[in-house]
């Protein structure tokens, strides 16, 4: 009901607006004129995030009491398992499309992240204060740290902050030449990332950013191709590689007391109880060894494994894991920025992208849900739900 309240108000705002100020004799024909803005929102991430919220408000309300709309005990996928990396997706198309804005209204790289530093303190109180909210309240002694907001301000800071500073503002032009060019906006001593001005002023000296090589387009302006879009973001690629193998050497070879090294179990009565103080390997063991009390401790897996130890899914570990979903985001935001003009470009290059993640989660888990070198868990946010989810 207030949703409909506030869509009839927006809708019959301008029209009181102009009855009370004619009425009060302040009203000026001119503002008839004035044409508005034509909305600028993507509607696809809007509809997305449509579907996102209403499937995550059905899932919190049981689902209807069926099976695929609960989360995976522990292995596993199920369509409850893809809400949250639904959001995070969209975090990094969302920075994307904020980030090249403000650039394009000539807002100050500092300003920008000033913005998203703040933005994440928020987020992060924000989660903190909403994990107070448990039947019986909290003690300060097992106040719950981690948590979705605050996995989702973490790492919208870190993509934001490798966007805002490795990435210029983009612009789409026309294909000319038998391929699509991608250029950057200049502003007074802007350049583009071909390494080569795109204004003329002589009083602004001659720099370069790179070698890659350069064209001009049918009305002069400069431009290279977009298969510079790949090569133009090799800072954030190198760093994204680094989280990975970071996480892999973390993951599975770090030595865990009483456990065998690389153990990515439930603990419990899984694996036949071999492994009951296990749960989560490396990453449930690093969580109860810096948060201690103050992490989750009712996973979805107690129930089914009868574990014993705490687990939180939105702990440590998992936040790099986090960041390369939000990147596969911040991925499809350069694709859609790049390629306004032609939306089948845009499609396919979306397609391939998803079908050689795809490809490379089935490889790694071997075509099965709970098996393979890496096995499908949203509860350890393995690469195989960030490669599956895209």
């Amino acid at each position: 009901i207030l949703i409909v309240l506030i869509v009839m108000i927006n809708k019959q705002y301008p029209r009181l607006r102009e009855e009370v100020l004619k009425k009060l004799g302040k009203w000026e024909p001119e503002e008839e004129k004035k044409e508005e803005k034509p909305s600028t929102r993507l509607n696809s991430l809007d509809t997305f995030r449509g579907l996102a919220i209403t499937t995550m408000i059905f899932v919190n309300f049981g689902g209807g009491k069926y099976y695929f709309m609960e989360h995976a005990a522990w292995n596993g996928l199920a369509v409850a398992d893809f809400v949250f990396p639904w959001f995070m997706f969209m975090v990094g198309l969302s920075i994307v499309l904020s980030t090249q804005s403000q650039l394009k209204r000539n807002v100050a790289k500092t300003v920008i992240l000033k913005k998203v530093t703040i933005r994440f303190i928020k987020l992060f109180l924000i989660g903190i204060f909403l994990n107070t909210a448990v039947p019986g309240g909290v003690e300060l002694s097992n106040w719950r740290i981690p948590g979705v907001l605050q996995r989702i301000g973490f790492t919208f800071f870190v993509c934001s902050v490798l966007e805002v500073l490795f990435i210029p503002r983009l612009t789409a032009v026309d294909s000319f030449g038998g391929g699509e060019r991608l250029t950057v906006a200049a502003d007074d001593n802007e350049y583009n990332e071909c390494g080569k001005f795109l204004n003329d002023n002589p009083d602004i000296p001659e720099k370069k950013i790179s070698n890659w090589r350069f064209g001009h387009s049918s009305n002069g302006e400069a431009s290279c191709t977009g298969k510079s879009l790949l090569f133009h973001t090799w800072p954030q690629w190198i760093i994204m590689s680094l989280f990975t193998g970071l996480w892999c050497a973390i993951t599975f070879a770090m030595p865990i007391p009483g456990c065998p090294t690389g153990y990515l179990g439930a603990g419990g009565l899984a694996d036949d109880g071999q492994y009951p103080n296990c749960t989560g390997g490396a990453a449930g063991y690093i969580d109860r060894l810096i948060f201690g009390p103050n992490m989750y401790q009712h996973p979805t897996c107690k129930s089914l494994y009868r574990t014993t130890h705490a687990y939180d899914p939105e702990g440590l570990l998992g936040c790099l894991t986090g960041i390369i979903t939000v990147y596969s985001g911040v991925l499809a935001g350069h694709i859609i920025v790049t390629n306004k003009s032609s939306r089948g470009g845009t499609l396919i290059k979306l397609v391939v992208l998803a079908g050689i993640t795809l490809v490379l989660g089935i490889v790694l888990s071997k075509g099965s849900l709970s098996g393979g070198w890496v096995p499908i868990n949203k509860k350890l946010v393995d690469y195989l739900v960030c490669y599956d989810h895209v």
